[in-house]
């Protein structure tokens, strides 16, 4: 678990295991993942919690990596801080993840 042990401080994963397999494929992502944190907490505060997890596309057998951000936000709010988010940090980092990188915000 090489990838997922240097995440350890920062996310939870959904499926540790799947999460370190797609990570020795896409180990660029790392340094986005490092980083993530602190945007994510500038936008929905500390009390949130941060966890990973591959999205499997039946149709054409893609995968991504989700950061799921699990908040106590309503769901109008959620939207907004969601919003927010992609315009802040996202569009900046998206053209490094290559299209293997995504995130969301789920009730805790």
């Amino acid at each position: 678990m090489f990838y997922t042990n240097k995440l350890k401080d920062y996310y939870e994963f959904e499926n540790e295991e799947e999460v370190n397999d797609f990570l020795s494929n896409h180990a660029y992502l790392m340094e986005i993942l490092y980083d993530a944190p602190t945007p994510i907490h500038n936008v929905f505060g500390n009390d949130v919690k941060l966890v990973l997890e591959i999205a499997h596309y039946i149709d054409d057998g893609d995968e991504e990596l989700f950061i799921i951000i699990k908040s106590h936000y309503d769901a109008e709010t959620a939207a907004k801080l969601n919003k927010e988010l992609f315009y802040k940090w996202f569009v900046n980092i998206e053209h490094k993840a290559n299209g293997c990188l995504n995130f969301d915000e789920e009730p805790a």
